[in-house]
């Protein structure tokens, strides 16, 4: 007597419930495996087909068995690409807080848009910003891209998941007044080895890392142009930035090299691990202002330009924006253009 919603097998396929099986025998047992993407027995049983001549493939080695890539792969690819160029210290808490989430040992394939967008709700309730959020999602989502590039990894769930949105701070800069107190303490024995550092990031407006990152190999001199390499542009496009008279007396300073850190520590000879934490904050302090972080110089340079008329291309070139809406404007933009910009700078720093 045959029971209702049985599953039985013709051929290797069957059906129960609406859900198609195939019958599979692998070293000596039988398996009855769930083929959700069928929805016929013709279809099941093409499956089933190609399954057997994948695993037959396998066995004679003629192709490799699709193993699993786990989270720690993708976090250790992401770390290793880091630490080639010394850019950043391993992520730890982001690692940390994947694997409370995921688990580290989770098969990357497996997991989906709406999870990542789950782990989004789960940061927030830590309770960790936007900011803070978006940042680790990147972290993520540059993990996947890594692999993928490795050909480890077909997809990447964070792909088409939008930032959240930021509260956008009201813009400080710094005044006239604010520079010199700088300039004043940069003078300090204490603080001197800071001084072309500083000073660089003044005049070209740079993000810390282009600054903090700069290599030799970087400098043009024949053409005069800094060339910042994409990877190390947030863009990831190539930035030319010129060197007026300013720029050229610092590194002329220093003395000039072939290649190796412009801005090297004197203890360790490689990058800062946290300029913002062991250089700028400290010289704020010491100057008695109550600001944090390179980025206020970077609104300096910009509203210092817009306050002596620099037109808006110059102004938008001269800090090598990222947004591509408006960059497309001023992407034709050659670093001769932006001696007018670097001057008006160097002017504004030594006056």
């Amino acid at each position: 007597m045959v029971r209702k919603n049985e599953l039985h097998f013709n051929k290797g396929v069957g059906c129960r419930n609406g859900i198609w099986y195939m019958l599979i025998k692998e070293n000596g047992q039988s398996k009855k495996i769930p083929v959700y993407e069928a929805k016929s027995e013709s279809e099941a049983r093409e499956i089933r087909t190609d399954y057997l001549a994948q695993r037959r493939l396998q066995r004679k080695g003629i192709l490799k068995v699709n193993n699993p890539i786990t989270l720690k792969q993708l976090t250790d690819i992401y770390v290793i690409n880091n630490s080639v160029e010394n850019r950043q210290r391993k992520p730890s808490e982001k690692i940390d807080r994947l694997d409370k989430f995921f688990g580290l040992k989770r098969d990357a394939r497996s997991i989906t848009k709406t999870e990542v967008q789950q782990w989004r709700i789960w940061l927030k309730k830590i309770p960790l910003g936007n900011s803070t959020i978006n940042k680790y999602v990147s972290f993520l989502s540059r993990s996947y891209t890594l692999a993928m590039d490795d050909n480890l990894i077909d997809f990447n769930p964070c792909q088409k998941i939008k930032k959240l949105e930021e509260v956008k701070e009201n813009v400080r800069y710094l005044t006239k007044e604010e520079i010199e107190l700088i300039k004043a303490v940069l003078e300090e024995d204490e603080y001197k080895k800071f001084k072309n550092l500083v000073y660089t990031a003044l005049y070209t407006g740079f993000r810390v890392s282009n600054v903090n990152y700069m290599r030799w190999e970087w400098l043009d001199f024949k053409n005069n142009i800094i060339i910042v390499p994409a990877t190390y542009s947030k863009s990831k496009i190539p930035i030319e930035h010129p060197i007026n008279e300013d720029l050229y007396k610092i590194f002329t300073d220093i003395g000039i090299k072939k290649s190796g850190y412009v801005f090297p520590r004197e203890e360790t000879g490689k990058p800062y691990r946290n300029p913002s934490r062991d250089i700028i904050n400290k010289i704020y302090n010491k100057a008695g202002l109550d600001v944090n972080g390179f980025h206020i110089i970077r609104h300096t340079v910009g509203t210092t330009l817009a306050e002596n008329n620099a037109p808006d291309i110059e102004i938008q070139s001269y800090l090598h924006h990222e947004d591509y809406k408006t960059s497309r404007k001023y992407t034709h933009a050659k670093p001769k253009m932006l001696l007018n910009a670097a001057n008006i700078i160097s002017d504004f720093i030594n006056s």
